[in-house]
């Protein structure tokens, strides 16, 4: 996840290794936020990154 402020759907599944499915069930489960943006639908990098963090310490517990 480099410079980008926000991803499409497809960019952040790209990112992070998971189908475009995972990321919208994310996103249903209120896991994953997703924002319109100039008429696109986008998932904020800040977002992202939090989401992973949370995942990575729930596996860690």
């Amino acid at each position: 996840m480099a410079d980008k402020l926000a991803y499409t759907v497809s960019e952040a599944a790209e990112a992070v290794g998971v189908h475009r499915a995972t990321i919208y069930r994310l996103v249903k489960a209120g896991e994953l936020r997703l924002v319109k943006f100039a008429g696109r639908s986008v998932i904020l990098a800040e977002d992202l990154k939090e989401a992973l963090h949370r995942a990575a310490s729930s596996a860690a517990a």
